[in-house]
């Protein structure tokens, strides 16, 4: 029986190559980089996290209301692939912290068979 994990049965020892690629999913990568930068500032900052802002694109193509309990709320100033951690203190007339993350384009490699 060949490798469940090689391409169409193939043994992996059979000479034949198989090359994997881990296919992530944006969306998923979005969550894991906002839920990153939530932590960095709730780890740096007495006043917890308020909102999350991004592009209004990137609110609608994702089609999240809030992530870990913060609204997401469209923001016309950030440019696609970007979002702002807004501190809870900004309300307070304090100095605003913001965290501005920029995500990376995913490419996945096709393979040509």
């Amino acid at each position: 029986m060949g490798d469940p994990r090689a391409p169409n049965g193939a043994s992996a020892s059979s000479g034949t190559e198989a090359i994997y690629t881990r296919v992530v999913d944006p969306e998923a990568k979005n969550l894991e980089a906002i839920s990153k930068a939530i932590d960095q500032h709730n780890a740096n900052c007495p006043y917890p996290a308020a909102e999350v802002r991004m592009n209004p694109f990137e609110a609608e193509r994702l089609g999240w209301e809030e992530i870990r309990g913060l609204p997401i709320v469209p923001d016309d100033s950030l440019g696609t692939g970007r979002f702002r951690i807004v501190c809870s203190r900004e309300g307070e007339g304090l100095e605003v912290e913001e965290v501005e993350a920029v995500g990376t384009p995913l490419e996945t490699p096709v393979d040509p068979r």
